[in-house]
């Protein structure tokens, strides 16, 4: 995991607000910060290299990848906030994935109760077991 100080932070911040005073687009080339004016402690807290800050924007997950996230996610039977919060998506976009997932058979809703409490809890079916299989070797 990368940190950045909080000086640095701030510091671009400011450069950022500079370029916005003087009436520069928000939309422009992205700026590149000068950062040779920060202290050795701050320049040490800045870890992110420029090259795994363009991976990190350019990996974006196509529709199977997130299909496989969730059946994953849901192998041991989980409600659907844990689905959501694990698969790093939106309520709406995981109820049209669980939708469409609970249609083609790869999830089914399971009833548990607990305490006095009923929960309904998503569990991969065997179907979806074999998806999650199969998407591993395509992905190797």
């Amino acid at each position: 995991m990368h940190f950045v100080g909080f000086s640095v932070l701030l510091s671009i911040i400011e450069l950022f607000m500079k370029g916005k005073n003087r009436g520069e687009s928000m939309s422009a080339k992205p700026r590149c910060f000068d950062l040779e004016g920060l202290s050795s402690q701050d320049s040490d807290l800045w870890k992110c290299s420029e090259a795994s800050v363009v991976k990190m924007r350019a990996h974006r997950r196509d529709r199977h990848e997130i299909l496989a996230e969730i059946l994953e996610t849901a192998r041991g039977g989980l409600i659907k906030t844990h689905i959501m919060y694990k698969a790093k998506l939106s309520y709406d976009q995981l109820n049209c994935y669980l939708i469409l997932l609970l249609q083609k058979g790869f999830v089914e809703n399971a009833i548990i109760k607990r305490k006095s409490r009923t929960t309904l809890v998503w569990r991969t079916t065997e179907k979806g077991i074999r998806f999650l299989e199969d998407f591993r070797l395509l992905k190797m």
